[in-house]
């Protein structure tokens, strides 16, 4: 949980970053909702 909240304190290129780690491609869409959400 505590990981979830930090997202809505990241910046777009960091959550950019954390996709990027996540799934191994740059994220599709770079709207801080879309990245938040999935």
């Amino acid at each position: 949980m505590a990981e979830l909240a930090a997202l809505k304190a990241m910046t777009v290129p960091e959550l950019q970053e954390k996709w990027q780690a996540i799934f191994g491609e740059r994220a599709p869409n770079a709207s801080r909702g879309n990245l938040e959400l999935r």
